[in-house]
């Protein structure tokens, strides 16, 4: 899907939830970002050196895509094989972090071994393990059931709190989007930007704001923000 005139700032430790419909191109945006994708026109621009924020990106996919020879603790370790993250992972952090988000007692499991849900509590912690100025999360949540959803929202919500990443969260859940984000940007099926809105802890249940993006979701064609 093509990206058309999207323009957008992301702040320092904000968390931004890019809401759209499939084929809205709320994944390509994702994409290129990470620097999988290269744009036709337009540019990213980083603040501080380019090269080295691409480095320091983290990302997340819709499948956990754990190497299932390697256990929980090795896999979250596998970043440290890479020359330009070993100057900013220390040796415990894998271990660390498995410990202070509840995962230390699957360190020695192999992935097969593991839940939906755990896998991919797994997945997130290997991408922050690399100490990522900026985490990307392209849809982690759609394959698990909602309980499971329910209870990962607010384990990586803690996460991104205490570990102070950027995050940026691409999802078609409204209510995912509304529990999470600091701000939500609507893209709309011609791959615009067709709303923002930044959210206090009160917006999360305002029922006339809820109501507007729930509008603006539903509807592809007005311009409702």
């Amino acid at each position: 899907m093509a990206l058309s005139g999207v323009d957008l700032t992301i702040g320092d430790r904000e968390f931004v939830a890019v809401l759209g419909k499939s084929g809205s191109g709320k994944s390509t945006l994702l994409r290129v970002l990470a620097g999988l994708d290269t744009l036709d026109s337009g540019i990213v621009e980083w603040s501080g050196s380019e090269s080295a924020t691409r480095s320091h990106t983290g990302v997340v996919f819709q499948q956990p895509l754990l190497m299932p020879w390697l256990t929980v603790l090795e896999n979250v370790e596998f970043g440290q094989r890479f020359a330009s993250q070993r100057d900013r992972i220390d040796g415990n952090r894998a271990r660390d972090l498995l410990s202070r988000f509840g995962l230390d007692a699957l360190a020695q499991r192999r992935p097969a071994q593991l839940s939906g849900g755990q896998a991919q509590r797994v997945a997130i912690i290997r991408a922050a393990a690399v100490a990522p100025r900026l985490l990307l999360l392209d849809e982690p949540f759609s394959a698990l059931d909602p309980a499971v959803r329910g209870d990962l929202r607010g384990w990586l919500a803690e996460l991104a709190d205490e570990l102070g990443m950027t995050v940026v969260l691409v999802t078609h859940d409204v209510e995912e989007a509304l529990e999470l984000a600091d701000r939500i940007v609507l893209l709309g099926d011609n791959g615009t930007i067709r709303g923002q809105w930044c959210l206090e802890s009160a917006d999360r249940v305002d029922p006339v704001l809820r109501s507007a993006i729930f509008d603006s979701y539903r509807d592809p064609v007005g311009e409702r923000s």
